[in-house]
């Protein structure tokens, strides 16, 4: 997994595909790298190395109650003795789902403290939100895109939100198609095609739009 912020924008891949939304900054939680989440009162202190550059102690916990879903089997941590951070870090674990089990295991490294870095977004990405020729509708929160969806929040009826965008798109040089149900409609433009999708059931409204060529 990978995630990078920038400016209130989240990028995350999972290894095939990158997804973008946006973020509050206190999103950026620092769980993972501060040694009180990690090293309890029973951590076992195996020792002192040199882990990422950086001198370290190293920690073992067997029954940390962490919220994994599975046997915590062993978790190592090792802290900077300069920073007080966590540089390295590794759980094992086995999760059983049914007759099913599974060992599993997460490694995580902090490679630089306080050191420059230049942080630029996955090319081909872009940003959560909408085209120039598709406006947001004023008052939408928690805006999410991936793979030609965009998905808002807004706290208006869904025929607020009809009558926002049957005038904002025709403003735009879109062309309303049809309405499939009163709450799905669709449109295009030059070769594109748009559905407005719209969760009144849901509190705040949910609306999702989808932007596809033809």
């Amino acid at each position: 997994m990978e995630m990078i912020w920038i400016d209130g924008v989240t990028y995350m891949n999972y290894g095939d595909e990158w997804m973008a939304f946006s973020s509050d900054d206190d999103m950026i939680d620092p769980w993972g790298y501060a040694p009180d989440d990690m090293v309890t009162d029973d951590s076992q202190r195996i020792g002192t190395e040199t882990v990422n550059g950086y001198r370290s102690v190293h920690y073992r916990a067997t029954g940390m109650g962490l919220a994994l879903a599975g046997e915590l089997r062993q978790a190592d941590y090792w802290v900077s003795t300069e920073y007080d951070v966590v540089v390295r870090g590794i759980v094992q674990w086995i999760s059983t789902v049914g007759d099913e089990s599974g060992e599993w295991n997460m490694q995580w490294d902090v490679t630089d403290i306080n050191e420059p870095i230049t942080i630029t977004a996955p090319e081909g990405v872009d940003k959560p939100g909408l085209p120039d020729d598709v406006p947001l509708m004023p008052g939408a929160s928690n805006v999410s895109s991936m793979m030609g969806f965009t998905n808002f929040e807004i706290d208006a009826t869904a025929a607020e939100v009809t009558e926002f965008y049957m005038q904002a798109l025709e403003d735009n040089g879109w062309t309303f198609e049809s309405s499939m149900i009163e709450t799905m409609h669709s449109f295009s433009k030059e070769g594109r095609s748009l559905t407005l999708m719209i969760d009144d059931e849901s509190t705040p409204t949910t609306v999702t739009i989808m932007i596809g060529e033809g």
